[in-house]
């Protein structure tokens, strides 16, 4: 598959290398205000993005759906790690519970395209 050059892939490496030396020396000592968080959302969603595109190219077949399903799934992980960074007033109890739910969620829709992974190549 060429949505995936190697060029892209040392580029992405060597931002994932660079940027904990950059969000240490910014670090306010809050995960929330952090540069680490806005990173990690801000990789997660090109990242997200970029499964999804490729599952548009693939232009049909079980092999999209199991790239769909990845995609969204990674895509509700990453709403679960930005979700800490609601507003102070917020119960923190609702939000722990959003995080967790949102999570379980990406998960659970990334465990649901591996098994249809499975099924499309016929080892279950």
């Amino acid at each position: 598959m060429k949505s995936c050059s190697q060029s892209n892939l040392v580029l992405g490496l060597g931002a994932l290398m660079v940027v904990p030396l950059i969000s240490h020396a910014a670090d306010t000592g809050s995960f929330t205000n952090s540069l680490t968080l806005w990173t990690a959302a801000a990789i997660g969603l090109l990242t997200s993005g970029a499964v999804l595109y490729s599952a548009y190219k693939i232009g049909g077949g079980a092999l999209q759906l199991v790239y769909q399903y990845f995609g969204i799934g990674m895509l509700f992980v990453v709403l679960a790690t930005v979700s800490v960074a609601l507003p102070q007033w917020a119960d923190p109890e609702v939000v722990a519970r959003t995080h967790d739910l949102l999570f379980v969620i990406g998960f659970g829709v990334m465990a649901y395209g591996a098994q249809h992974l499975l099924r499309v190549v016929g080892l279950k």
